[in-house]
C-alpha cells in the first residue's frame, strides 16, 4: 500500500492509445524544476561530467516520473555507486564520441514494488554464502553504508557512511546555534542520503545474488572503486 500510495503521487499517467507527455505529480515536478535549474545554469558552465548512461539528471527525471518520493533514495543510490561502475568498465557505451557506461534505472527498480518478498524467517538466520537477503540489506542500511557492506560493496559502504556523517554533523551544528533554515534545507537532504543507504542495502543484496547467478543486474564495480572518491556529477 505504501509502495503504490508514493508510485500515485509521482508517476506517470498516460492511456495506452494517446502518446502524452505523462502527468507528474508533485514531487516529480519539483525535481524536475531542481534539475532543470542545474542544466540551464550549472551545467553550461562546469560541461557534461557524468559518465554513465544515461546521466544522473536523465537518470534522477525519470526516477521521479516512474517513482515519485521513492525516486529520492534511487537518486542518492546513483551517486554513491558512480565511482564503482566507473571503476569496474562494465557495459560501455560510445555516444559522441564519449565512452559512457550503461546503468539504466530498470536494473536497479524491477524488484520495487513487484518482486518476491523475502521470507520474514530468512532475516532471523545467517544468509548462506552464496545468496544475501534483501530485506536484511535493508535492515542493515539503517546503519548508513552498512547494507552495502553486508554485500561485499565497502567502498560504497565508506562513501554512504561519510555523506551520512557530514549531513548530520551539519544538522547538529546548525540546530545548535539555532539555524532553522539552514537545520531543515541539511535535513532533507541528509533524509536523502538516509533513505539511500537503505535502498542501496536493498539493492545491494539484489546485485550480489545476480553476480551469483551470473548474471549482471547492473554493474556496481564492488570494492573496485577508490574508497573515497565521488563525484555528484549530472
Amino acid at each position: 500500500m505504501l509502495c503504490t500510495g508514493f508510485l500515485l503521487l509521482g508517476a506517470a499517467t498516460v492511456p495506452a492509445d494517446e502518446p502524452l507527455a505523462p502527468r507528474r505529480g508533485l514531487v516529480a515536478r519539483a525535481g524536475h524544476a531542481v534539475v532543470g535549474f542545474y542544466r540551464s545554469q550549472i551545467s553550461p558552465a562546469i560541461g557534461r561530467r557524468c559518465s554513465l548512461h544515461p546521466s544522473c539528471s536523465e537518470y534522477a527525471c525519470r526516477a521521479l516520473d516512474k517513482h515519485g518520493l521513492l525516486a529520492l533514495p534511487l537518486i542518492a543510490d546513483r551517486a554513491v555507486r558512480e565511482p564503482g561502475v566507473v571503476a569496474a568498465q562494465a557495459d560501455p557505451v560510445t555516444i559522441n564520441g564519449r565512452r559512457l557506461y550503461r546503468d539504466p534505472l530498470d536494473a536497479h527498480d524491477a524488484w520495487l514494488c513487484g518482486g518476491p518478498a523475502t521470507p520474514l524467517s530468512e532475516i532471523m538466520e545467517t544468509a548462506p554464502p552464496a545468496r544475501r537477503s534483501p530485506r536484511l540489506g535493508g535492515i542493515l542500511g539503517l546503519v548508513p553504508g552498512l547494507g552495502y557492506a553486508y554485500s561485499g560493496e565497502y567502498a560504497n559502504a565508506l562513501r554512504s557512511l561519510l555523506l551520512n556523517g557530514i549531513f548530520i554533523w551539519g544538522m547538529v551544528e546548525t540546530a545548535g546555534e539555532e539555524q532553522w533554515g539552514g537545520f531543515a534545507v541539511i535535513s532533507f537532504f541528509e533524509l536523502t542520503w538516509y533513505s539511500g543507504s537503505i535502498y542501496g542495502g536493498i539493492d545491494a543484496a539484489h546485485r550480489f545474488n545476480a553476480r551469483q547467478r551470473g548474471a549482471q543486474a547492473g554493474p556496481d564495480g564492488a570494492g573496485l572503486a577508490p574508497l573515497l572518491a565521488l563525484e555528484l556529477a549530472f
